[in-house]
Order: structure tokens, then sequence, then C-alpha cells
């Protein structure tokens, strides 16, 4: 202890000074003043319950600063004297290597970089051993910029190499001598015996499974059988009080906020404010306390806190899930042994010393750690061109990064752009398109865009996806419905009316169409019941003999009967309607098919088209020779009068490829006019019925028009209006 503080020897002794440990320690056994604590020897402190090295340091700490205090009451109240005087009166005086005498016995080839202080380092520059021991303590004060806190963590430093007190290496001795005993007959042995050549060797020798001596396996037993030397080790706890001691508040404040946070802390000018700094002083109490604890963080003494931060690290690896048990486990690990009033310090001090970590969407991410886009691009490499991993493939790719089994699948769910699929991960990509196309790889067969859509679990458009597969260059059709890679040299499909004619020609231009049924089931995967509806189309002949071939261009006979047509009449000579009923695919804007023999009627033969005007724009009626006619979406003409499903439209074609569009609610009282206005025709107020008779051809004046009406209607085959008629002539 310091002389000088016998001065203050009733002074009671101060938590904040000697750190809560180690005043802890000292009250319980009733050492309370610096009288008291002056008259203990290093040993007695050392015996003290829950007294270590660290405390023994923390008090030595403390002595010095209290010297300084009761020297500047001294020097206050003495006669004035020079600038150095004072100084001497507050720093030990004389050489390092007298101050610290068991330096004298290590035999260093180098200064430690640890071991000097950053402002020192220019004061003292490149030193050898010897030379650093011969510094004068006194001297270095006179230096530039070289202050007494610098020269105080000096010597506080060269303390930590001290080999330990003569207890501790009693003990540790004793222990070795027993080690060497047992140990050295096990290398005799093993070199004799097992041909081993270093001690490596010997201890991967398992006694219950290696035959041994009975003597050889006692000498085992007896060196497995010591305990290992207690009582001399550092405690952790104390380690990182006394580390975080050596720290004011407010550069432990610093420390929280600016360096071992997870990022998204505080700024510069937010801390300043608080605590009446400017930004570029906060900054540099930043930069300084940073430096300084890697610089003690680097000495031999607080190795256990770095030991313990690295094992944290390995135990949560370079990811890991915030909330995940591996996280609660390894951290309660780190501080199982720290007190309580340390606890939230030493969590931010592994943390930062094991990553340091920061968060990123709920994990913790090494700062040491591979970027996640790297981790992502090797996974899709390995994952190849079918873009499938294995579990075996997903273990050893993510082990390579240091992320832990049991936090794969929430790595790549949250990073990694790969789903389940299967046993194992499939990444398809963005796109949806270059997704089955990686998908139709993996599978090796055919697909349908449902298949392809429930397999990738994709929110998408299956009308979309469909037409989009249809577009892309590196797939066919190979049926109606599954798609191929053409990759495969699968043959193509392109339409069962198209798919039918190839095979005919292949067969020499005609085959039973029984055969064509069966062969194209084989090949494309087509109904019978669509070959044999397409062979009934104009471009199609089936003779009696059921043998299909394909018809001569223009030898088909379109009919153009109305009058055997329901919903069709020709209400004039060049004028005809068609009655159409509302339904979900017209609201939906599909398009109609026509009948025949109005399509004939209006002009149209198999292969041609033709555009009919009305007030609205152009519609299309159009006869593929392997199709039926068809009029584009009548949608428009039910929007303009708000119709809705069970209404009717009735188209008027009439000469100059004009077209009338009548609409007419299902919702009104039904009576002959009504039934009028459905077939098309004209008529005078009160003679509607007389109008339709003269539509369909009935004598003038006969009797029973009204019955003449329905039976006509009937052999027409329009139902709809027969039905109509029967409501108004029976309710």
């Amino acid at each position: 202890m310091f002389p000088v503080l016998y001065r203050c020897a009733d002074e009671a002794l101060a938590e904040e000074l000697l750190g809560t440990r180690a005043w802890n320690a000292l009250r319980r056994k009733r050492v309370v003043t610096w009288g008291h604590l002056c008259s203990m020897k290093a040993t007695d402190l050392l015996v003290v319950p829950n007294f270590g090295i660290t405390s023994l340091l923390a008090v030595a700490d403390a002595s010095v600063a209290q010297s300084i205090s009761v020297s500047s009451t001294i020097r206050h109240e003495a006669s004035p004297a020079d600038d150095r005087a004072r100084a001497g009166a507050r720093l030990p005086s004389g050489r390092i290597g007298e101050l610290r005498p068991h330096l004298r016995s290590l035999r260093l080839e180098v200064v430690p970089n640890w071991l000097i202080p950053t402002r020192l380092r220019s004061a003292l520059g490149d030193l050898s051993w010897e030379r650093l021991l011969e510094v004068d303590v006194g001297e270095l004060t006179s230096r530039a910029n070289v202050g007494e806190r610098s020269v105080l963590d000096l010597l506080e430093r060269l303390a930590d190499l001290t080999p330990g007190d003569a207890a501790a290496s009693s003990v540790s001795d004793v222990t070795l001598r027993e080690l060497y005993g047992p140990l050295g007959s096990l290398l005799a042995w093993g070199r004799r015996e097992r041909g081993i050549g270093n001690v490596g060797d010997l201890l991967t020798i398992n006694p219950s499974q290696d035959p041994m001596p009975s003597r050889v396996r006692q000498e085992w037993q007896r060196l497995a059988s010591q305990p290992i030397a207690g009582g001399t080790e550092l405690d952790v706890c104390d380690l990182v009080e006394g580390l975080l001691s050596t720290f004011d508040e407010r550069e432990l404040q610093i420390l929280r906020l600016r360096v071992w946070g997870r990022g998204g802390g505080p700024t510069l000018e937010a801390i300043g404010e608080d605590a009446g700094l400017t930004r570029e002083r906060v900054r540099q109490l930043q930069v300084r306390c940073s430096r300084e604890l890697r610089d003690r963080l680097n000495g031999p003494r607080l190795a256990p806190i770095v030991d313990r931060a690295e094992e944290l690290q390995l135990r949560l690896g370079m990811y890991v899930r915030l909330d995940s048990e591996r996280y609660a486990a390894a951290l309660s690990w780190a501080l199982r042994d720290i007190s309580p009033d340390l606890l939230s310090d030493a969590e931010l001090l592994f943390s930062w010393l094991a990553g340091p970590y920061t968060e990123h969407g709920g994990w913790a991410v090494s700062g040491g750690g591979t970027p996640i886009k790297q981790i992502r691009a090797q996974l899709e490499e390995v994952a190849g061109d079918d873009g499938f991993l294995s579990e075996a493939d997903l273990r050893t790719e993510l082990g390579r990064f240091s992320i832990h089994d049991d936090q794969h699948s929430a790595w790549m769910e949250s990073f990694g752009r790969f789903q389940r699929l299967d046993d194992g991960w499939f990444c398809g990509g963005q796109n949806v398109i270059d997704a089955a196309v990686r998908l139709l790889r993996l599978r090796g067969r055919p697909m349908s865009a449902e298949e392809i859509l429930e397999d990738l679990d994709r929110d998408a458009s299956l009308r979309s996806v469909r037409q989009r597969l249809f577009e892309d260059d590196r797939v066919h059709r190979v049926t109606k419905s599954r798609f191929a890679l053409r990759e495969w040299a699968m043959d193509e499909y392109t339409s069962v009316a198209q798919e039918m004619v190839e095979e005919i020609e292949r067969s020499g231009g005609s085959v039973p169409i029984d055969e064509l049924v069966q062969r194209l089931a084989v090949r494309h995967d087509i109904s019978p019941a669509s070959v044999r509806m397409y062979a009934g189309r104009p471009m199609f002949r089936v003779d009696a003999a059921g043998v299909i071939s394909v018809r001569d261009e223009g030898s088909y006979e379109v009919g153009s009967d109305l009058a055997a047509t329901p919903g069709c009449y020709e209400i004039a000579p060049g004028v005809a309607s068609w009655r159409v009923r509302v339904d979900g695919e017209i609201l939906r804007g599909s398009g109609r098919r026509v009948p025949e023999p109005l399509a004939g009627w209006l002009g149209l033969r198999p292969g041609s088209q033709r555009e009919w005007n009305h007030s609205g724009g152009t519609m299309l009626l159009s006869w593929t020779a392997w199709g039926q006619p068809t009029i584009g979406s009548l949608r428009s003409f039910v929007d303009q009068t708000h119709g809705q499903v069970g209404d009717w439209l009735v188209l008027v074609f009439r000469p100059g490829d004009a077209l009338e569009v009548q609409w007419m609610s299902d919702d009104v009282e039904v009576d002959f006019g009504r039934v009028a206005d459905l077939v098309g025709v004209e008529w005078r107020p009160g003679d509607p019925l007389q109008a339709l008779a003269r539509l369909l051809a009935i004598e003038e004046g006969a009797d029973n028009l009204a019955f003449r009406v329905r039976g006509s209607l009937a052999r027409r085959g329009d139902e709809d209006l027969v039905a109509l008629v029967d409501r108004i002539m029976f309710g």
C-alpha cells in the first residue's frame, strides 16, 4: 500500500471506488476503513471469500486513486513546489523494473503490444524488454501528451504478467508432478507396444475397446482420476467487473449505445445532447473507448473473457434466430456465473466480442459471417439447373458458413429464396416461367400448368401461366394440357385437328377412325371423345366403313335452312334474326357458337370470316375448317343495358353487313307482343299474333291462330317460345 493512505486511515471505504464485488467481500469481512485495509497483506485479502485476483487489482487501482486524492489535498495545504515534484507525489517513483521486481524473471523477446497504452506508444517507441524495465516512471510524465492515467495504466498492465502467488504455484506444481508419473509410464508403453509417436496418438486409445495390460490400465485409470486443481483460476465475473470498472459511466454508456449494440442505436448528435457534449467529442470518446477496450482484452489476464466469447460464437453460429432455443441457451451458458448487476452489460459485451452480432429481420448476424447474397449464390450453384437441393447438401453447404442444423429451415425460409419440395428444397427463382422450366427438368416428365402451379405453390393466374408457357421457346405442348422441355425431343402437340391431319397423312391419306383414336390417345393423351367430335367437322370425311380422311377444300356442303334452326328466323328478304340467352359465358366475355345453318345463310364457309357493323363498332363472325362458326364477345351489349343472366339478346342481320342488337329483360309480363319481339319481327299495336302467323307462313284468317302459331314453333324446335305461348294460353 502507499504510505500516504495512512493519512485517511479512519475514512470509510467507498463502493464506487472499489467496485461492488470487492467492496461487498471486504464489508462481510468487516474491513470498512482505509486503515484496516492498509494493515492487510495481499495474501490476507486473497483468502477472503469471493475476493479473487480481479478484486485485488481493483483494490490496487482504488489505492492509487485514493493516494492521488490525498496527495492533492496535501499539496494544497503545503507550500508550493515545482510541477515535477507534485507529479512525483502522485506516482510511484523509480524504474519500472524496481517497481515490478518480478518482471526481471521474465524472458520476453519483444514487448507485447497490449502492454503499452495508446498515448505511450509514440513516447516510448520501439523498446526491447530490457530497456522497458529501465524506464523511469517519473521521467515519463515529463514527455509531451503523457499523463498520469496512461502511466498508471501501464503499471496495471505490467501487473497482469504476475505469475501468481506461491500457494497457487505450489498447487499447480504438485498436480503436474502427480500427472507426470502415470503419463510417462503410459507414453513409454504406447511407444513400445503401439508404436505411437506423440501424446495425441496416446489420447486416441480407448481402454474399453483396445486390449491393455492390467498395469497399464491401472496407470490409465490413475491418470484419468486425477482432479483438476481448483481455486487458482480467475473468476470470469470478477474479470468482467474489473474490465467494466476501468470505464466511467459516461464511457460505458457510449460503449453500450455505439460499440456493443446490434445497430440502430442513437446518433452521435443525440448522445451528445443528452451528455452535454459535441458530436465530435462523442465520436472521439467512442474511438478511444473502443481502442482501450480492445487493448485490455488483448492481455492474458482477460483471456478467459475472450475465450468464452469465442465459444459463444461457436455455439451461436454466424446466423441464429433471436427467438430460438439455441440463442437463449447459448446466452444463458455465457452468462451463467455473471452477477445480476452485471448481466445487462455482460450480455452486450459477450455478444459484441463473439460477433459482433447485428440484428437483421429477427436474426442475430455475425459481423464476420458471409453475406446473405454470397451464401444464396452458393446454394443456387449447388442446386444446379434443376434447382433442387437435398437436405444432405443443405447441411453441408450451410455448415460451411457456420450455420447450425437447427437454424437451416428458418434460414432458408427467411433468406434462401427456396421452397420446401418433396424431401428437399427447390429454387425456382422469382419468374414463374423460369421456375416452371426448372421444375420440369427436376421432374423429368411432362406436366400440366395446373400441376406446375400446385408444386410451385405460386399465387399466379392459371390462364396467364398457360399462355406464357405457350409462348416460351424452351417448352412445348406434348398433349392438349401437358408441357415438356424441347430438349427432350418429344413430339409437339398443336391441336386435336392438326394432330388428326398429320396422323392421317402419315397413314397415306386415310385411316380407320378407331385406329386413329387409339394412336392419338397413346401419343398425345387425346381423349377418344375429342377425336370423334372433330371427325364430324367440315375438314374431315368419314365414309360408311368408318374410314376417316381429310376433305378436299370446298367440298363441304353448308346448310342454310333457318326454318329448321331453333332461335333463327328469316324475318324479311335478306334479313335474319338470332335469339341468344344471356349466361355466365357471355358475361365473362367469351365468344358464342353460331348455328351452322345461320352461318351458311350469312354466306360463311369453313375457313372464312366476315365482319358486321353495329352502333358500337364491328363484330366478327368466323369459321375455321376444324371448328364451328363463332361470333365475338357479346358482353358489351349486355353491359350497355345493365343486363343479367336470363335476359335475351336478339341479333338482327341486315343487308350491307349491318347488325342490330336488341336487349330484352326476362322480368316482364308475357304476351304475344313479347313473343314477336323475341323473334325479331315487326308488328302493329294490337296485332302481334298476326305478325307471327305471317312470319310462320300460317294461312291468313285461319281458326285457332294461337294454336297454329304454337304448333309451328314446336315443329321448328323453338322450345323457349313454345313455353311462353303456353303461359299466355293456359296461364
